[in-house]
């Protein structure tokens, strides 16, 4: 019987203490609900001093400069002269929290007003709006001054100054989103936020007629909190990033723990930053693949260079090369060739093979003598350029990934993808997979060369 007592408390105590953890993090909203409800009422009661501690500090230089700004030289109240009451009609948050646990963003929100002002003709009913926002004290301030006793409607309340506008996040179905104005380059959307659970995700291509174009840190990163520990809850097992995405920042998919399989268009210009861990601790995932866009260094535009020859010798599969390339020389007639170069700091050359590796930018000439008569010969001349980094890569991007099996890299140079501080810590089992024609530049270049054994090419 006792036994039994106990199991009931401790359960009874389990509970108490699961409900304190989990309804945590809500006092900020509804403290912020309260103060603006306070400004009304002091609207209301005509309380200019509860007029100024809904904006200010009593402690502050700004509160008694509030007061004094608004009585007269009688010691009469001025703020509230033609106001005959204040209701708010509706009240909502922009952003209500953060979705971190480590960090605090400013707050925003706004609220459809009803007044009525007094007139010649006597009361007159209007409505508008008034937008506010919290800094990290949690002090509420308007985004501009407010006007609530103009007679001219557009004058009436406030507008969004340039911090709310580019700030705010706003909801699209299960996305929360930021809308960024740019001037320069267009404006764009930043997904800030997944709030639903679904099992399949499409980020959409556009929000609001604009391209989304950032998925931002922790976007993805959905949890429940118990006894102040951060449990991952994400249901995401696979997730369309669009065409669209150029940045997948810190974090952004951090302990999606049923995540199987990404692929990152080719339209992504960065994953990761200062921290990384883009996809971190996501334990399911199976296949990574990784697009870049190298069509105008290696499409089919590509042009080869003749070579030059007195002897009746042909050199075939010439171009000029990035550095870290490699290619095949041939001779046209199927003639035994040595092959030999004047600037071998620039590029190698396989004596035998006529294979050719960049090695640094600048220029060389590649000699292909005759076998049986080493005076006859044919030379082309070859430049190395550097290599454009097309994607920028944080090493640690796909840390604690202990699910990896296969990462398929679509892009010709391993030095199109700027990795080169440390590389990418990829278990053993990990198999990666490069464009055909592509393993020995992996296999040469001294991020990949760890995983030489692991380098498989594409059919």
């Amino acid at each position: 019987m006792e036994e039994s007592k106990m199991k009931k408390i401790l359960l009874l105590l389990f509970v108490m203490v699961f409900t304190l953890a989990f309804s945590s993090g809500c006092s900020e909203e509804v403290g912020a609900k309260d103060l603006w409800d306070a400004y009304v009422e002091a609207i209301n009661n005509k309380d200019l001093d509860g007029v100024a501690r809904a904006f200010y500090s009593t402690s502050s230089t700004a509160y008694p400069r509030f007061i004094s700004e608004n009585t007269d030289e009688e010691g009469n109240t001025t703020y509230f002269d033609g106001i005959v009451s204040l209701k708010t009609d509706s009240f909502e948050y922009s952003l209500q929290s953060d979705v971190t646990t480590n960090k605090k963003w400013e707050k925003y929100a706004s609220a459809h007003i009803k007044a009525t002002l007094v007139t010649d003709d006597g009361p007159e009913a209007k409505e508008f709006d008034v937008y506010f926002l919290s800094g990290e004290e949690d002090a509420w301030n308007f985004t501009a001054p407010v006007n609530i006793t103009s007679y001219e409607e557009e004058e009436l309340g406030n507008k969004p100054n340039d911090t709310w506008i580019q700030r705010v996040i706003r909801i699209y179905g299960d996305f929360k989103y930021k809308y960024v104005y740019d001037v320069a380059n267009g404006d764009y959307v930043t997904i800030v936020q997944y709030t639903g659970n679904d099992k399949n995700v499409e980020i959409p291509t556009e929000i609001d007629g604009v391209p989304v174009k950032v998925i931002k840190s922790y976007a993805f990163y959905k949890y429940i909190r118990f006894l102040n520990i951060g449990i991952a809850t994400s249901n995401v097992q696979k997730v369309t990033i669009p065409y669209t995405i150029e940045t997948i920042e810190d974090y952004a998919f951090y302990q999606c723990k049923k995540l199987q399989t990404v692929i990152i268009p080719n339209s992504v210009k960065t994953i990761g930053g200062n921290t990384g861990l883009s996809f971190a601790s996501c334990r399911s995932l199976k296949t990574i693949t990784i697009n870049v866009d190298d069509s105008e260094m290696y499409g089919d535009s590509q042009e080869t260079i003749a070579s030059t020859s007195t002897d009746d010798i042909e050199i075939l599969g010439a171009r000029n090369m990035y550095v870290g390339d490699i290619i095949q020389l041939s001779e046209a007639s199927g003639k035994l060739i040595y092959w030999t170069v004047n600037n071998p700091d620039v590029v190698s050359v396989d004596r035998d093979k006529g294979i050719v590796t960049a090695i640094k930018n600048g220029s060389a000439t590649i000699t292909a003598s005759l076998a049986a008569d080493p005076t006859k010969k044919a030379t082309v001349k070859i430049t190395i350029s550097a290599c454009p980094v097309l994607l920028v890569a944080s090493s640690n991007s796909f840390d604690r990934c202990s699910g990896l099996e296969k990462l398929i890299l679509n892009v010709v140079n391993p030095n199109c993808i700027n990795t080169s501080v440390t590389k990418f810590r990829l278990s053993t089992k990990v198999m990666i997979y490069v464009p055909k024609g592509s393993a020995e530049m992996y296999k040469n270049n001294s991020v990949w060369s760890t995983y030489a054994e692991q380098i498989y090419e594409l059919d």
